[in-house]
């Protein structure tokens, strides 16, 4: 295991949901007339979307080069990078304010193949684990692997 030092979650999970604001904007901008026929979420989201400036874009961008930048680093040392997919265990059914999506939003904000894969967490809960790559190929072999691993005995699915 290996700790990234200087890694700025934050900046990353921020830098993506302006990108994903500004561009549910740009694709939904017809529907500003109907924005109180929306949910709540998806109102607040539009509208945040059309508040955003060129300079928040901008700034965006820059972060989403440098966690990019940060993971080719470290994809140039490891064939794969695992980590966790959630913060802690799956929310309860009707479970609200738990952000499902801080540890996938900086891989996705860099832009690179990744697999969520469920593993067995000690506690006979269900964990998961993103695996991370510069290509398909690898991170579905690497979650071949994986899974090969976990699998019950005797279970042998395909």
């Amino acid at each position: 295991m290996t700790s990234v030092p200087g890694w700025d979650a934050d900046a990353a999970i921020s830098a993506f949901g302006v990108i994903l604001d500004a561009e549910g904007f740009r694709s939904n901008a017809y529907l500003m007339p109907y924005l109180r026929q929306l949910s709540p979420t998806v109102q607040r989201n539009i509208e945040r979307g059309a508040r955003l400036t060129r300079a928040d874009r901008l700034a965006a961008e820059r972060t989403k080069a440098a966690v990019r930048d940060t993971f080719e680093a470290l994809l140039a040392d490891f064939p794969v990078l695992v980590l966790p997919t959630l913060l802690r265990q799956p929310p309860l059914l009707g479970e609200h304010g738990f952000p499902l999506t801080a540890l996938t939003s900086p891989v996705n904000l860099a832009g690179l193949p990744a697999l969520a894969l469920p593993v067995p967490a000690p506690d006979g809960m269900i964990a998961s684990m993103q695996v991370i790559g510069t290509t398909e190929e690898r991170v579905l072999a690497f979650g071949r692997v994986i899974e090969a691993a976990v699998r019950p005995r005797g279970h042998h699915g395909g």
